[in-house]
């Protein structure tokens, strides 16, 4: 198929397929579509938020990570290394919870999106 030049033909029937795998170029650009989409009908955002974890900084994280909380920096910094899968986590739940009680409950927004990686 690369001899002949039919490979760009098999990826351009394979790109729909791989439009479910997350974090693939065609996932995010289906995502795209969809908030392009939204925009037409609701109308572009208003508010922009960057998020980034404080990993280091959250006793509640370190206590729940193997070997509890440590008041010695270098050793936190090993936990979140060695368990990034469970930062991550922890990130997201802090994440979705501050979402939905600032913007759910206390500014009551008629709809939001936000993506993270």
């Amino acid at each position: 198929m690369l001899e002949d030049g039919s490979a760009d033909q098999l990826l351009r029937r394979m790109t729909p397929y791989s439009a479910d795998i997350t974090g693939s170029n065609a996932y995010w650009y289906q995502r795209r579509i969809e908030l392009e989409s939204t925009f037409e009908q609701k109308k572009a955002a208003t508010v922009f938020f960057t998020f980034f974890y404080a990993d280091n900084h959250w006793e509640d994280l370190h206590r729940l990570l193997p070997g509890g909380f440590s008041n010695d920096l270098s050793t936190r910094y090993l936990k979140v290394i060695k368990n990034p899968h469970f930062v991550d986590w922890y990130f997201w739940i802090r994440l979705n919870e501050f979402l939905k009680v600032v913007f759910d409950r206390i500014l009551d927004f008629e709809w939001r999106w936000h993506r993270f990686e």
